[in-house]
């Protein structure tokens, strides 16, 4: 079976691996995060670019099975974060700007909620916001031993997305990520695999490999028998439920981003990053490692 053409997805990078050495069972498409230099941070071009790589692979009968990855030490450090000034904030402009973006999030959800597909995540390092939202709605999480998970949500004075807001609390016990959520806290991929959210922690050493050698076996199974399969895991019902979460929290989200609590809570985020960034770059720093 001869590959299919692979559209640019830039900035994110979208690789076909044969399921077989004759491909005659298809393709695996790995999507990967390419940012490396941005910690794999997602600008509006991503969020878009990621949206139209799940619709082709979806609709793209030689692939058969998707993972998600990053490029470089990341997985991704999810949205890309710049602080507005309070006038451009006071503006129709922004609040349009606001509302196209939080469209383009709430169709990429919506395409992981409808994904027919299998669909895994390969988490290779840290792990922020979205890009840890989105995993809740992935078939399997496999993380390498580094990987850290944080949604400072609340500290940057947003609120719960990519379903999160009822995802999180189903996971497990509910309560790391229900920590996760509320309080911000990091957690470590260990302590993710022992509350259910991440399916298993694997060696970072061929991190890659080891997924494959995973998901390559299952991408060869019968198709019909995973997407009704998944179909009966996830109901039209509670596909549809999602759905309406999505729209709610998108439209918080946008509340929220809009409000000078938010404004204020970014301005306070960004300055103790770039705080940390600084003393983590110092000579003096270095010296202590």
């Amino acid at each position: 079976m001869a590959p299919p053409v692979v559209p640019s997805f830039a900035p994110l990078l979208v690789e076909l691996v044969p399921l077989s050495p004759s491909s005659d069972y298809g393709y695996l498409a790995v999507i990967r995060f390419n940012r490396p230099d941005r910690a794999n941070a997602l600008s509006p071009e991503a969020y878009l670019a990621w949206s139209n790589a799940l619709t082709w692979t979806a609709d793209t009968e030689e692939v058969r099975a998707v993972i998600l990855t990053g490029n470089g030490r990341f997985y991704c450090s999810g949205q890309e974060l710049s602080l507005p000034s309070k006038q451009s904030m006071a503006g129709d402009e922004f609040e349009q700007t606001l509302r196209r973006r939080a469209r383009v999030t709430e169709q990429l959800v919506g395409k992981f909620i409808d994904f027919p597909k299998l669909l895994v995540a390969a988490v290779n390092g840290p792990a922020y916001g979205f890009g840890v939202t989105h995993l809740a709605l992935c078939d399997a999480v496999y993380a390498t031993e580094e990987a850290t998970f944080r949604t400072p949500f609340m500290e940057l004075g947003f609120c719960a997305e990519g379903c999160s807001s009822v995802l999180f609390p189903r996971q497990g016990e509910g309560q790391a990520c229900h920590a996760a959520q509320l309080m911000g806290r990091q957690f470590s991929a260990k302590t993710m695999a022992e509350c259910q959210f991440v399916s298993q922690v694997l060696p970072s050493d061929r991190f890659l490999q080891h997924v494959l050698d995973i998901v390559v076996p299952a991408a060869r199974y019968p198709i019909q028998a995973v997407r009704q399969s998944k179909a009966l895991i996830m109901s039209a019902e509670e596909r549809a439920f999602l759905h309406e979460v999505n729209r709610r929290e998108m439209a918080l989200l946008v509340e929220r981003m809009l409000s000078e609590e938010c404004h204020n809570a970014m301005i306070k985020f960004l300055a103790t990053m770039q705080k940390r960034t600084r003393k983590q770059a110092s000579p003096a720093s270095s010296s202590k490692l």
